[in-house]
């Protein structure tokens, strides 16, 4: 099982609570559909991290989930899943998680979208599932 992650920002895109089930999108082209139907061919487990406003440091983890379905149409592909976990409160920080600037530098900063964790950076969030 590989870990994903998807990056939400809050202020353009409304709260990440809001619909029916936990689900992430991400912009259709062929990379972007082909990794979202691997992920549910596999069962992958699926990250959504967001901030609330551009200026805030801290991340936060909205849900975590395990890719079951994916929908299509022109402009996004949308991951959706089951076995949700939502944390009360999982916050990564530049400051607070000494791993956590390195993977922003391996996510470009959140600029490449759905994007798979690096084996480098799986076990850190292998260890966030034990902390929820």
């Amino acid at each position: 099982m590989r870990h994903l992650v998807q990056y939400h920002k809050a202020w353009e895109q409304g709260s990440p609570f809001i619909g029916e089930r936990p689900f992430v999108f991400a912009k259709n082209s062929a990379q972007k559909r082909n990794l979202a139907l691997q992920a549910v061919k596999d069962r992958d487990r699926i990250w959504l991290i967001y901030r609330n406003a551009p200026s805030e440091t801290d991340y936060h983890v909205a849900f975590t989930f395990l890719a079951t379905e994916v929908k299509a149409d022109e402009d996004d592909v949308k991951i959706i899943g089951d076995e949700v976990v939502i944390p009360a409160s999982l916050t990564l920080s530049r400051s607070r998680n000494s791993w956590f600037v390195g993977f922003m530098r391996h996510q470009g900063n959140f600029s490449f979208g759905l994007r798979e964790v690096s084996s480098e950076y799986a076990p850190h969030f292998d260890s966030l599932l034990e902390k929820i």
